[in-house]
């Protein structure tokens, strides 16, 4: 009975020909430039950037990356250089990194946090600019 389930769920996931399901958060420039996925509120923020230096704090308030953001696809610009708000590191980001960020503002301009989608995401540098 198990195996009849998952196959209905996997029919009723499924899409037809030419139909595409939005990603719930990008993984690629291109997902982010279209900005059609589900974790983009109106508020979010979408850009590329480059990683400045990851700052391991022992204050959550104060733990993130300084970020330059350079190009915008969607949301307000904030102040750069950036500072994003994270619990941890992000795997596979390190300072100098072209990254795709995906955002929320925050209270302060020049300081984004981390919403339902990875923050920042490793791209390729021609994607930067």
């Amino acid at each position: 009975m198990r195996l009849n389930a998952w196959v209905v769920a996997v029919a009723l996931t499924a899409t037809a020909p030419g139909c595409t399901v939005a990603a719930a958060c990008p993984e690629t420039f291109e997902q982010a430039e279209s900005g059609e996925f589900e974790g983009r509120a109106e508020s979010t923020l979408v850009g590329t950037g480059l990683v400045i230096r990851y700052v391991p704090a022992p204050d959550l308030a104060s733990r993130g990356y300084d970020i330059a953001v350079e190009r915008l696809l969607w949301g307000d610009r904030p102040e750069t250089p950036t500072f994003l708000l994270v619990p941890d590191e992000i795997a596979d980001v390190r300072p100098g990194a072209p990254v795709l960020i995906v955002a929320e503002p925050t209270d302060r301009d020049w300081v984004i946090t981390q919403g339902t989608c990875v923050a920042l995401r490793p791209i390729e540098e021609s994607d930067v600019d």
